[in-house]
C-alpha cells in the first residue's frame, strides 16, 4: 500500500496523550496531528480515564503522576472491554510491564524512556492497520 493511500485513514485514529510535561505533551500532540492523527492531550488522569471509551489509543507518561493512581486506573482500563490501545512510556519499565502482563497485555505496550515521536507514531499506525 502506498503512503498516500494510508495517510487519510490515519485521521480515523484518535489518540489521547496524558502527560504533565509541557514540552512532551504539546510536542507529541503537534507531531501526531501533523501525521494526520486526531491527537488530544490532557494533564489530568481523571480526565484521561473519563475519555478512554472515546479514543482509539492512549499514550500515557505515568512518571509524571502518583504511581498508585496510575496503576489503579490503568488496571481498570486494561480489564475492560474497551478497544483502546495503550502505550505506556516510563522510566519504571518493570513496574508497568508487570502490570500490563498481569492484565492481559495484548492491548498495551510499555516502552522505556526515552522514546522518539516516530516510534509512537509507528505503533499507532501498526495498530490501525491491524484493525483494518
Amino acid at each position: 500500500m502506498s503512503r498516500s493511500n494510508a495517510e487519510p485513514r490515519l485521521s480515523t485514529l484518535t489518540a489521547l496523550i496524558v502527560c504533565d510535561n509541557d514540552e512532551t505533551l504539546l510536542g507529541l500532540r503537534a507531531y501526531l496531528s501533523r501525521a494526520s492523527i486526531a491527537a488530544r492531550a490532557t494533564r489530568s488522569l481523571a480526565d484521561a480515564w473519563s475519555q478512554i471509551a472515546s479514543v482509539d489509543a492512549l499514550v500515557l507518561f505515568p512518571d509524571d503522576f502518583d504511581t498508585g493512581q496510575v496503576t489503579d486506573g490503568l488496571s481498570r482500563v486494561l480489564a475492560t472491554a474497551f478497544r483502546t490501545f495503550v502505550i505506556v512510556v516510563t522510566a519504571d519499565f518493570q513496574c508497568f510491564e508487570s502490570l500490563v502482563q498481569s492484565t492481559g497485555g495484548s492491548r498495551a505496550v510499555v516502552m522505556p524512556k526515552p522514546v522518539w515521536g516516530w516510534t509512537i507514531l509507528d505503533l499507532l499506525r501498526a495498530r490501525l492497520e491491524s484493525r483494518a
